[in-house]
């Protein structure tokens, strides 16, 4: 059985490649938790701080958003 972290993670990717906030009512409440509203014209600049406040989540976790807003601003 996966954590919840590694659910909001696979959703984060999702939301990485797509530019779409996955259809979860569920992920979105976190999402806005961690950093309020969202817009899609501006995913990239919310995801590059959104490790900063997911409070309560491994630091891999973290580490891996990091990693994924370095990728996506690559592309």
């Amino acid at each position: 059985m996966s954590s919840l972290g590694d659910i909001c993670l696979e959703r984060l990717k999702v939301l990485f490649l797509t530019r779409r906030v996955p259809d979860d009512d569920n992920f979105k409440k976190l999402l806005k938790e961690i950093y309020g509203n969202i817009k899609n014209e501006d995913l990239s600049d919310h995801l590059i701080v959104a490790h900063k406040k997911f409070n309560g989540f491994r630091y891999e976790f973290k580490k891996e958003v990091i990693n994924l807003s370095k990728e996506f601003l690559k592309g």
